[in-house]
């Protein structure tokens, strides 16, 4: 896996199996764990920056955002992120759930002992913002010999600890049912990754060596018993700050940790 190519960033390798696998998993750490608000166009002043922001184990409804209004003196987008990610910092919520904003280049990251959600984040044109996360494993399943990139069911964990399963045919396709619940994850912790495909349905989440759990989700999709195969997907990135230390597809699950 760590000799595949690498393409923007990301890693991965593809296996073909003997059958379809029941389960599909892995055992992984990280040694950074982020949520990130990039900030992206051109820079202006006097323009809205806001982000909503999630503490580790409160339901996702609840959030506290956080605005700000860039100045002449940011001077351009990365000193806007500075900016904002000291108004993030001094907030008083944030620091409450021991949450710290620091500035990379335009990005605004966002870091805790458990790892809290971006719900939203926003910016005024020319400004633009996006979502990004620090790498967690992604998972999948495929029909053997096609692309699968054209048909897979993808099985994304977020860095907030959030189950993000979809349906993948050249882009996500959100499943027409899913449910999850989550918390959010600590560096250097070794968690166990499980993906159960079941006709057209779907189960599984994260736990960690204890049996604590981390996160569910359970969902169902006619395109699961379609896209799934008997072929399996690992993928990483980040510049080696996921760690799989093991990767599984098995007939049966709970098989493996």
């Amino acid at each position: 896996m760590y000799n595949s190519g690498n393409v923007a960033g990301n890693y991965y390798a593809t296996s073909a199996l003997g059958s379809l696998p029941k389960e599909i998993g892995c055992r992984f750490s990280m040694t950074d764990i982020f949520v990130a608000m990039n900030l992206g166009g051109s820079f202006s002043s006097g323009k809205l920056l806001a982000v909503q922001v999630a503490p580790s184990g409160v339901p996702e409804a609840s959030f506290t955002q956080i605005n700000y209004t860039t100045v002449v003196g940011d001077t351009d987008l990365a000193g806007a992120a500075t900016s904002f990610a000291a108004a993030i910092s001094a907030n008083a919520v944030m620091s409450a759930a021991g949450i710290v904003a620091t500035a990379v280049g335009t990005q605004i990251q966002l870091r805790a002992t458990n790892s809290p959600r971006l719900k939203t984040v926003f910016a005024t044109s020319p400004i633009t913002a996006s979502y990004i996360d620090s790498f967690c494993p992604t998972l999948a399943s495929f029909v053997t010999g096609n692309n699968f990139l054209n048909g897979m069911v993808h099985f994304r964990l977020d860095s907030s600890g959030k189950p993000d399963w979809t349906v993948y045919n050249g882009g996500a396709l959100a499943l027409s049912s899913l449910s999850v619940t989550f918390k959010g994850m600590q560096i250097n912790t070794d968690y166990i990754y499980r993906c159960v495909i079941d006709g057209q349905n779907v189960s599984g989440g994260v736990w960690d060596t204890a049996g604590n759990v981390i996160s569910t989700a359970s969902g169902s999709d006619s395109r699961i018993a379609t896209w799934a195969g008997a072929s399996c997907f690992f993928e990483g990135g980040g510049a080696d700050l996921l760690r799989y230390k093991h990767a599984w597809a098995t007939l049966r699950a709970n098989q493996k940790s």
